[in-house]
Protein backbone atom coordinates (compact mmCIF):
# COMPACT_ATOMS: atom_id res chain seq x y z
CA UNK A 1 0.00 0.00 0.00
CA UNK A 2 2.91 2.37 1.38
CA UNK A 3 6.46 2.06 -0.47
CA UNK A 4 9.18 4.44 0.13
CA UNK A 5 12.54 4.07 -1.37
CA UNK A 6 15.92 6.10 -1.05
CA UNK A 7 13.68 8.81 0.25
CA UNK A 8 15.47 12.01 1.07
CA UNK A 9 13.97 15.31 1.64
CA UNK A 10 15.30 18.71 2.92
CA UNK A 11 13.33 21.96 3.28
CA UNK A 12 15.25 24.77 1.57
CA UNK A 13 17.56 26.99 3.87
CA UNK A 14 17.34 24.74 6.52
CA UNK A 15 20.02 22.08 8.07
CA UNK A 16 16.78 19.70 8.85
CA UNK A 17 16.88 16.67 6.63
CA UNK A 18 14.91 13.43 6.23
CA UNK A 19 16.32 10.44 4.78
CA UNK A 20 14.88 6.86 4.53
CA UNK A 21 15.77 3.73 2.97
CA UNK A 22 13.03 1.65 2.35
CA UNK A 23 9.38 1.93 4.29
CA UNK A 24 6.49 -0.80 3.64
CA UNK A 25 3.25 -0.40 4.89
CA UNK A 26 0.73 -3.06 4.41
CA UNK A 27 -2.70 -2.16 3.03
CA UNK A 28 -5.22 -2.23 6.40
CA UNK A 29 -2.15 -2.12 8.47
CA UNK A 30 -2.45 -0.03 11.48
CA UNK A 31 0.79 1.48 12.05
CA UNK A 32 2.07 4.24 14.81
CA UNK A 33 5.29 6.37 13.92
CA UNK A 34 6.90 7.61 16.92
CA UNK A 35 10.08 9.59 17.57
CA UNK A 36 11.75 12.81 19.47
CA UNK A 37 10.64 16.18 18.58
CA UNK A 38 12.26 17.63 15.28
CA UNK A 39 12.70 14.02 13.83
CA UNK A 40 10.81 14.16 11.05
CA UNK A 41 7.38 12.78 11.84
CA UNK A 42 5.12 15.02 10.33
CA UNK A 43 7.49 15.50 7.62
CA UNK A 44 7.35 12.22 6.64
CA UNK A 45 3.12 12.35 6.59
CA UNK A 46 3.73 15.57 4.45
CA UNK A 47 5.50 13.47 2.08
CA UNK A 48 3.56 10.33 2.12
CA UNK A 49 0.21 12.79 1.72
CA UNK A 50 1.82 14.54 -1.09
CA UNK A 51 1.79 17.81 0.49
CA UNK A 52 5.46 18.05 0.46
CA UNK A 53 8.13 16.02 -2.44
CA UNK A 54 10.93 14.33 -1.69
CA UNK A 55 14.10 15.51 -3.18
CA UNK A 56 14.53 12.21 -4.03
CA UNK A 57 13.41 8.37 -4.20
CA UNK A 58 10.02 7.19 -4.68
CA UNK A 59 6.79 6.97 -2.46
CA UNK A 60 3.84 4.75 -4.16
CA UNK A 61 0.28 4.74 -2.46
CA UNK A 62 -1.08 1.26 -4.00
CA UNK A 63 1.05 1.26 -7.21
CA UNK A 64 0.67 5.30 -7.58
CA UNK A 65 4.27 6.94 -7.94
CA UNK A 66 3.75 10.11 -6.56
CA UNK A 67 6.28 11.75 -8.13
CA UNK A 68 4.72 11.12 -11.70
CA UNK A 69 1.87 13.55 -10.68
CA UNK A 70 1.64 16.61 -11.26
CA UNK A 71 1.27 19.13 -7.90
CA UNK A 72 -2.69 19.52 -8.49
CA UNK A 73 -2.48 16.03 -9.41
CA UNK A 74 -1.18 14.89 -5.60
CA UNK A 75 -3.76 17.51 -4.37
CA UNK A 76 -6.47 15.63 -6.42
CA UNK A 77 -4.90 12.24 -5.23
CA UNK A 78 -4.67 13.36 -1.70
CA UNK A 79 -8.78 13.96 -1.72
CA UNK A 80 -10.04 11.14 -3.23
CA UNK A 81 -7.69 8.80 -1.07
CA UNK A 82 -6.08 9.99 1.94
CA UNK A 83 -7.93 11.18 4.98
CA UNK A 84 -5.71 13.67 7.40
CA UNK A 85 -6.53 13.92 11.18
CA UNK A 86 -4.63 16.56 12.67
CA UNK A 87 -3.62 17.37 16.02
CA UNK A 88 -5.31 21.14 16.16
CA UNK A 89 -8.54 19.60 14.32
CA UNK A 90 -8.35 22.41 12.15
CA UNK A 91 -12.15 22.61 11.72
CA UNK A 92 -13.54 26.11 10.62
CA UNK A 93 -15.48 28.16 13.11
CA UNK A 94 -17.80 29.41 10.88
CA UNK A 95 -18.96 26.12 9.46
CA UNK A 96 -21.22 23.63 11.45
CA UNK A 97 -20.17 20.14 12.68
CA UNK A 98 -22.30 18.61 9.50
CA UNK A 99 -20.45 21.27 7.31
CA UNK A 100 -16.67 20.62 8.43
CA UNK A 101 -17.12 16.89 7.63
CA UNK A 102 -18.19 17.13 4.39
CA UNK A 103 -15.49 19.72 4.05
CA UNK A 104 -13.11 18.36 1.26
CA UNK A 105 -16.23 17.68 -1.21
CA UNK A 106 -16.00 21.34 -0.87
CA UNK A 107 -12.71 22.32 -1.87
CA UNK A 108 -11.59 20.40 -5.12
CA UNK A 109 -13.92 18.91 -7.88
CA UNK A 110 -12.15 15.43 -7.50
CA UNK A 111 -15.19 14.77 -5.33
CA UNK A 112 -18.57 14.74 -6.02
CA UNK A 113 -21.02 15.94 -2.99
CA UNK A 114 -24.01 13.93 -3.42
CA UNK A 115 -26.43 11.66 -1.15
CA UNK A 116 -24.22 8.79 -0.81
CA UNK A 117 -21.53 11.71 0.39
CA UNK A 118 -24.25 12.81 2.88
CA UNK A 119 -25.33 9.44 4.05
CA UNK A 120 -21.72 8.66 5.12
CA UNK A 121 -21.18 11.89 7.19
CA UNK A 122 -24.71 11.09 9.17
CA UNK A 123 -23.50 7.76 9.81
CA UNK A 124 -20.43 8.97 10.75
CA UNK A 125 -21.82 11.30 13.47
CA UNK A 126 -24.20 8.37 14.92
CA UNK A 127 -20.94 5.78 15.06
CA UNK A 128 -18.90 8.30 17.34
CA UNK A 129 -21.92 9.75 18.91
CA UNK A 130 -21.96 13.30 17.83
CA UNK A 131 -25.48 13.11 15.62
CA UNK A 132 -27.03 15.73 17.45
CA UNK A 133 -24.29 18.48 17.54
CA UNK A 134 -24.71 17.86 13.59
CA UNK A 135 -25.63 22.04 13.06
CA UNK A 136 -23.54 23.11 15.97
CA UNK A 137 -20.46 25.54 15.62
CA UNK A 138 -16.69 24.08 16.80
CA UNK A 139 -16.31 26.72 19.65
CA UNK A 140 -20.14 24.91 21.08
CA UNK A 141 -18.24 21.43 21.65
CA UNK A 142 -15.78 20.06 24.06
CA UNK A 143 -12.46 19.15 22.73
CA UNK A 144 -13.76 15.37 22.86
CA UNK A 145 -16.64 16.38 20.29
CA UNK A 146 -14.29 18.46 18.12
CA UNK A 147 -11.67 15.89 17.94
CA UNK A 148 -14.44 13.27 16.62
CA UNK A 149 -15.79 15.18 14.37
CA UNK A 150 -11.96 15.77 13.20
CA UNK A 151 -12.01 12.13 12.91
CA UNK A 152 -15.23 11.98 10.79
CA UNK A 153 -14.00 14.51 8.33
CA UNK A 154 -11.23 11.93 8.00
CA UNK A 155 -13.46 9.45 7.30
CA UNK A 156 -16.08 10.76 4.88
CA UNK A 157 -14.85 10.02 1.53
CA UNK A 158 -13.75 6.15 2.58
CA UNK A 159 -10.38 6.89 2.02
CA UNK A 160 -7.77 4.11 1.49
CA UNK A 161 -5.12 5.66 4.20
CA UNK A 162 -5.70 8.12 7.11
CA UNK A 163 -2.62 9.77 8.20
CA UNK A 164 -3.34 11.40 11.71
CA UNK A 165 -0.72 13.45 12.79
CA UNK A 166 -1.06 13.71 17.14
CA UNK A 167 -4.42 13.72 17.02
CA UNK A 168 -4.77 13.26 20.82
CA UNK A 169 -2.36 15.17 21.78
CA UNK A 170 -5.04 17.87 22.95
CA UNK A 171 -6.91 15.31 25.19
CA UNK A 172 -6.88 13.99 28.72
CA UNK A 173 -5.61 10.30 28.91
CA UNK A 174 -8.91 8.57 28.87
CA UNK A 175 -10.41 10.67 26.19
CA UNK A 176 -6.89 9.38 23.94
CA UNK A 177 -7.39 5.44 24.28
CA UNK A 178 -11.33 6.35 23.66
CA UNK A 179 -10.44 8.83 20.50
CA UNK A 180 -7.50 5.93 19.34
CA UNK A 181 -9.54 3.15 19.77
CA UNK A 182 -12.42 4.93 17.90
CA UNK A 183 -10.05 5.98 14.90
CA UNK A 184 -9.08 2.44 14.15
CA UNK A 185 -12.37 1.18 14.66
CA UNK A 186 -13.69 3.47 12.13
CA UNK A 187 -11.18 2.90 9.79
CA UNK A 188 -11.53 -1.02 10.38
CA UNK A 189 -14.88 -0.01 8.77
CA UNK A 190 -13.85 1.03 5.53
CA UNK A 191 -10.76 -1.08 5.39
CA UNK A 192 -8.49 1.79 5.62
CA UNK A 193 -4.67 1.75 6.27
CA UNK A 194 -3.65 4.06 9.19
CA UNK A 195 -0.26 6.13 10.16
CA UNK A 196 -0.32 7.76 13.49
CA UNK A 197 2.42 9.67 14.54
CA UNK A 198 2.07 9.75 18.17
CA UNK A 199 4.32 10.98 21.38
CA UNK A 200 2.01 9.00 23.94
CA UNK A 201 3.48 5.03 24.62
CA UNK A 202 0.20 3.94 26.07
CA UNK A 203 -1.54 4.01 22.46
CA UNK A 204 1.17 2.06 21.40
CA UNK A 205 -0.71 -1.40 22.49
CA UNK A 206 -3.88 -0.16 19.79
CA UNK A 207 -1.34 -0.68 16.75
CA UNK A 208 -0.02 -3.68 15.22
CA UNK A 209 3.13 -1.80 14.40
CA UNK A 210 5.58 0.74 15.77
CA UNK A 211 7.95 2.29 13.70
CA UNK A 212 10.34 4.16 15.88
CA UNK A 213 11.31 7.16 12.78
CA UNK A 214 14.92 8.11 14.55
CA UNK A 215 15.89 4.40 14.54
CA UNK A 216 14.13 4.27 10.65
CA UNK A 217 16.56 7.60 10.10
CA UNK A 218 20.03 5.58 11.66
CA UNK A 219 19.34 2.27 9.27
CA UNK A 220 19.15 5.14 6.74
CA UNK A 221 22.41 6.90 7.40
CA UNK A 222 24.61 3.77 8.29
Amino acid sequence: MIECRQLSFRYPGDTFSLAIDSLSIAAGEKVAIIGPSGCGKTTLLKLISGMLSPADGTICLDGQDLSALSRSGRQAHRIRHIGLVQQQFELLDYLTVRENILLPYRVTSALTLDSQAHDRAEQLMQRVGIEQHGERYPQQLSQGERQRTAICRGLVTAPQIILADEPTGNLDPTNQSKTVELLLEQADQIGATVVMVTHEPTLLPHFERTIDLLELRKEANA
